[in-house]
């Protein structure tokens, strides 16, 4: 019987899918001909959005950093709520609605993944790279992709100094490849539910303790 609730409290609470990138905004071979990539310190904070469908457990974000001995220092990377308009805030530089941050140096040169833990429901979010907020100071930039990278995902978009919040869906700033991983959440169970399964669980355990209890007593 120890077995079996076991068995099937394992199932029960096995509920999150196997880790994979949810979002990346572009792909494709990087340029080597156009320098270099796009600044991201304390005046310049840049980013995307990303839609899931499903609630997801968010556990990283990332991108492709550009390697250069003039770079250095850490960064955050934020997942926020976006606003009416679809920016994470209606001021420059400022997140309004900060579901999630982590603070991280890049590996430079190649794709880079920062951990980072939110659940999210299904919706659209924004993921934002800078500097300035949560102790960072950092000077990093991140990777332009060739001009005509394979795939171009979502709506990118940044703030620098005298500009508000924007979007930007030509290039350069569709080049920019920026990930999101995460893990589907699946066959969650309602606590109601929980509760009845529980419920069922302990009759049937009580019912053969009974039932062990009554042969015992019945025996000769």
């Amino acid at each position: 019987m120890q077995k079996v609730l076991f068995v099937i409290f394992v199932s029960l609470f096995s509920i999150v899918a196997k880790a994979s990138i949810i979002y990346e905004s572009a792909a494709g071979g990087f340029d080597s001909t156009f320098c270099c990539g796009s600044i991201l310190n304390t005046n310049q904070y840049i980013g995307a959005t990303f839609t899931i469908n499903e609630k997801t457990k968010i556990d990283a974000v990332g991108g492709h950093f550009m390697a250069s001995k003039s770079f250095g220092g850490n960064l955050f990377g934020a997942i926020v709520r976006l606003n009416n308009s679809g920016y994470p805030s209606n001021s420059a530089f400022k997140l309004d609605n900060i579901l999630a941050y982590t603070i991280f140096t890049p590996e430079t040169g190649k794709d880079y993944l920062a951990p980072i833990a939110v659940n999210l429901d299904s919706g659209s979010y924004g993921i934002v790279f800078g500097a300035g907020l949560f102790g960072t100071s950092g000077f990093q930039a991140l990777t332009l992709l060739q001009s005509q990278p394979s795939f171009s995902n979502g709506r990118s978009y940044g703030t620098s100094p005298g500009r508000n919040w924007h979007i930007e869906d030509s290039m350069p700033w569709a080049r920019y490849r920026i990930i999101v991983s995460g893990e589907r959440i699946v066959n969650a169970i309602e606590p109601s539910s929980l509760f009845l399964l529980i419920f069922g669980v302990l009759c049937i355990f009580l019912k053969k303790i009974s039932l062990s209890f009554h042969r015992k007593n019945t025996v000769g």
